[in-house]
């Protein structure tokens, strides 16, 4: 194994002992290294590409569906490959194209079950599962709440700020109103922040509403 010609980095992000579909990154890994050249090339260039790069796929499509889609469909690829090349050569078994695309057909529909994470309501979206053949899964609808909070006292301004994000990491944003005792709103602060945690998204809020707090000459503030 260590005069392969291929070898795949092993790297933080991807751990090897997580199983996609029942195989692991490091089981596919030694399948790509025992099997032969054209294969395991090929192989490893869509593993690298989207499981193992910090900057790839992955972390884009890390909170919804198709992450363990691709995973499990990619990891599966990469041993019925292995398995298709030691039948051929040792079984004198003829490789079949449609049994290793039947075969991950059914790993795909196996995890899109077990999956927790939700797709998108859009078309590409739609188009992708319908071509798979696995049910959709809506996110959890928006929980809204209303809530009143107190005045302050007589001139002085309060200020509330709150912070939204999609996902865990994902997509944020954070938001601050300001109100005097009368309860009329005299400022209104919004402003995104890109893919963010919820603990880094409401440290960005607090700071971001001082700042902004400073910018309209409210100098003497209570936290």
């Amino acid at each position: 194994m260590a005069n392969s010609r291929y070898k795949v980095p092993i790297t933080k992000s991807a751990p090897t002992d997580q199983k996609f579909g029942g195989i692991t990154i490091l089981e596919a890994k030694l399948y790509c290294l025992e099997s032969p050249p054209s294969l395991g090339k090929y192989a490893i260039m869509l593993l690298q590409q989207r499981i193992i790069l910090e900057n790839g796929v992955l972390i884009l499509l890390q909170d919804v569906l198709y992450a363990d889609i691709w995973k499990a469909a990619v990891l599966n690829l990469i041993y019925l490959l292995w398995r298709a090349r030691n039948d051929s050569i040792f079984e004198r078994i003829t490789f079949s194209l449609n049994n290793i695309k039947r075969r991950i057909l059914v790993v795909v529909k196996d995890v899109a079950g077990l999956s927790r994470n939700s797709m998108a309501n859009n078309c590409f979206e739609l188009q992708i599962v319908a071509a798979l053949g696995v049910p959709t899964k809506a996110r959890l609808l928006p929980r809204i709440q209303s809530c009143t909070w107190a005045l302050p006292w007589f001139q002085k301004v309060k200020i509330i700020c709150g912070v939204a994000v999609i996902g865990l990491p994902g997509k944020a944003g954070i938001g601050a109103v300001a109100r005097n005792h009368c309860g009329e709103v005299l400022r209104v602060f919004i402003k995104g922040i890109n893919t963010k945690t919820l603990f880094f998204s409401e440290c960005e809020a607090i700071i971001g509403t001082l700042y902004w707090a400073i910018q309209n000459n409210w100098n003497n503030i209570w936290i």
